[in-house]
């Protein structure tokens, strides 16, 4: 499990136990500059996580998402995408995420340190979480962040020559509820 620093433990605005993702009520979206003038924005339908928190103050948080899920809003990009030349989904099927640190920046904002995997290609990455909503049965996080495209092997003369930035920004809404226990 991964320590959480004092100053917004998050066993004080969590309950211990294992939460689970609820992908009815939760979304994990991007978005990457196209010739510095359009957004082109997307998101992955299909996604799994769990953040589990120990009464000791420790907290995992893990994720995967589902490559051939991506959509983008144009059949014939996500075709392209989901393809050889940038995710392979194929041979890839699975975007991995697995926290290493989690400390607390106030009582309902965190910065998540993890690993995240595409491709076989694990790199670092810092991640912004904040609370929205916590009730006994729900937890509610918005969480942002950023990746450089090219360090996972994402890379094309095509992507460099049609101006698509190397800086995608990460950004989920995640709802999750108690796994009920056994």
């Amino acid at each position: 499990m991964n320590p959480i620093s004092a100053g917004g433990a998050l066993e004080t605005v969590t309950p211990a136990g294992t939460w689970v993702l609820d992908p009815a009520r939760s979304t994990v979206g991007f978005a990457i500059r196209h010739l510095m003038v359009a957004t082109v924005r997307g998101s992955f339908a299909g996604f799994s996580g769990a953040l589990r928190v120990d009464c000791d103050g420790d907290a995992l948080a893990i994720g995967s998402v589902d490559a051939a899920t991506l959509e983008t809003g144009n059949s014939v990009r996500d075709g392209r995408l989901r393809g050889r030349e940038f995710f392979d989904a194929d041979r890839y099927p699975e975007l991995r995420f697995r926290s290493t640190a989690i400390e607390g920046l106030g009582e309902n904002s965190w910065t998540i340190t993890g690993e995240l995997t595409i491709k076989h290609i694990t790199r670092p990455i810092v991640l912004r979480a904040r609370r929205v909503a916590r009730t006994e049965d729900l937890l509610q996080l918005h969480i942002e962040g950023q990746l450089s495209r090219s360090e996972f092997g994402i890379t094309s003369a095509e992507l460099l020559s049609a101006g698509i930035s190397d800086t995608v920004h990460l950004k989920l809404h995640i709802t999750l509820a108690p796994r009920p226990t056994d």
